[in-house]
Formats: structure tokens, C-alpha cells, sequence
């Protein structure tokens, strides 16, 4: 009996390890596992919210000014953007609950600006002005970020710039600005265009002293995601060129931006411990659109 006690003396350090070890690789599998349903939860939330935000622009295409599509719009982007999804100590700024009002000026302002427009799936535009705001509210930016994404597309290409940011600017002076930061300039050359836009959104992430414009960009190239398999070919290149085009860019441009933002914070989706990583969704979303491709 006392060999055994002793062995059993002796071995003590050893079980101590082992259940610690063993308690230490519970704990990060769960939290794993936690971060998992976090991020797929997230993920799934963006992917069926912008396909009904698609299925709501198909079935009001002939009047998309209407005011029952106007409400229904303003309704899924408020949902979007429910408190309940966060932590409780998210300030309200975060949310659309008190400008309504504003909000349906916005929707409205975006249908009249993209009538007639259509994606190359032959979806009317508003719907990716859309998708792009409701990613923004799904992950929680402030208001006039989610503003700005469901308007990034109306100062660029338009005609008369200035009448338009005049109009921003009447909807929310922060609005004109951030539109205006993720607006491309007015040249043929695709190269030279996005040199041109990231360089002014840098310029302008650096003069409001946040990433915002950066953030406004990524959603508008998750949006554009859902669209990538409509691309068809154009100006010498075949659609899976196109693709392939499309993802590179995202890739070398759009992570980045993904990855401050992560760094930031900027995202307050959380749960628990868990916190949802942009850049994770950005990369999975673009490597399971490779394999599709």
C-alpha cells in the first residue's frame, strides 16, 4: 500500500499537468467553437438579409418609389439593425431607431437616383445600393455610415456632382462627405481609376481621422459578391477573366481594409467573449466564390 501511495505521490505532477492541459484545450475549444457560431451566425445573417433585400427589389421592380416598398425597405434595414443582436452597452448612436424619417428619405432619394439602372444580373440597381447599407447595419456602424452605404453610388458616373453632393449634404453634411470619399473619378482606365479612388480614400480615412470610408468599400464589394456569378463579358475579357479580375482586387485591396477595420474594433458585433472578424468573412466569402467560379 505505501509503494502504491508513493507512485501515486510521485505521479501527481503528471495528473496535475494532464488536467490542466486537458482543462486548457476544453476551454479553447470551446471558445472555438464559440467564435465558429459567432462568425457563421454573422455570416448567414449578411447572406439571407442581402438575398431579401434582392427578392424584395425583384418583386416591387415596377415602382420602386412607391411608398409601401419604401416602408418595407426602411423596415428590413431597421431589423437589420436591432439592438438585441449586440452587446447591451452599445450606445444608441449606433442604431436608425430614431431617424426613421431620415432613413425612408434615403431609401427614396437612392430609388429615384438608380431608376433605370440595372446590375448585369438584370436586377434593378437599388438592390445592391441596398445590400450595401444593410451589411453596414448588420455589423452595426453608425448611422450615417449605414446612409452612406445605401448612397455610395450616387455621386460617381452622375452628370452634375455638385447638384448631388448638394443633396447629400441636405440628407446629413456626413453623408456628402463619405459618399464622395468612396466616389471614383471620372476616367476610362480601370487601373488608374481604383489607384485614384484608394488614394482618396485614404486621403479622406486620414482627414476624418476613422476608417469609415474603408468600411463603406468593403460592404460594397460583399455586396458585389452575391454578384459575381452575372458578370458577363466585357471590354475584351471573358466573364471568368472579369472574375478572376474582381477577386484579385478584392484580395489585395479590400483584406487590408478588412483587416484595420478588425483592428479597430470598428465592428461592435459581439456576443459573450466572441467578436465577429471582418476579415474572416471577407476571406471565406472570397475563397468559397473561387471555388464556385
Amino acid at each position: 500500500m505505501r509503494i502504491i501511495i508513493k507512485q501515486y505521490y510521485d505521479l501527481r505532477p503528471f495528473f496535475l499537468q494532464f488536467f490542466v492541459s486537458l482543462f486548457m484545450a476544453m476551454k479553447l475549444s470551446n471558445n472555438l467553437s464559440q467564435n465558429l457560431s459567432l462568425q457563421l451566425a454573422t455570416s448567414l445573417a449578411l447572406e439571407q438579409g442581402v438575398e431579401q433585400v434582392h427578392e424584395m427589389v425583384k418583386a416591387h421592380q415596377d415602382n420602386l418609389t412607391h411608398s409601401g416598398f419604401i416602408g418595407e425597405a426602411k423596415n428590413h434595414l431597421l431589423k437589420a439593425n436591432k439592438k438585441g443582436f449586440f452587446e447591451k452597452n452599445l450606445p444608441d448612436s449606433h442604431f436608425l431607431k430614431n431617424d426613421k424619417n431620415l432613413l425612408e428619405r434615403t431609401i427614396l432619394y437612392a430609388a429615384h437616383r438608380h431608376l433605370g439602372e440595372y446590375r448585369e444580373s438584370g436586377i434593378p440597381y437599388l438592390a445592391h445600393a441596398l445590400s450595401t447599407g444593410f451589411i453596414l447595419a448588420r455589423l452595426g456602424f453608425p448611422k450615417e455610415i449605414i446612409l452612406s452605404g445605401i448612397l455610395h453610388d450616387t455621386v460617381e458616373d452622375t452628370p452634375d456632382k455638385t447638384r448631388t453632393l448638394n443633396e447629400l449634404y441636405g440628407l446629413m453634411p456626413s453623408i456628402a462627405y463619405y459618399v464622395y470619399s468612396v466616389s471614383g473619378p471620372d476616367i476610362k482606365d480601370s487601373v488608374e481609376k481604383d489607384k485614384q479612388l484608394y488614394n482618396r480614400l485614404h486621403a479622406f480615412s486620414d482627414n476624418a481621422q476613422n476608417l469609415f470610408p474603408q468600411a463603406i468599400k468593403v460592404a460594397d464589394g460583399i455586396a458585389n459578391l452575391y454578384d459575381i456569378a452575372s458578370m458577363q463579358a466585357k471590354d475584351g475579357r471573358t466573364s471568368t477573366e472579369r472574375q478572376a479580375l474582381f477577386i484579385a482586387k478584392m484580395k489585395t485591396l479590400l483584406l487590408p481594409f478588412a483587416s484595420k477595420i478588425d483592428e479597430e474594433n470598428l465592428i461592435p458585433v459581439k456576443k459573450k467573449n466572441e467578436v465577429f472578424s471582418l476579415f474572416e468573412f471577407l476571406k471565406d466569402s472570397i475563397e468559397e466564390i473561387k471555388l464556385q467560379s
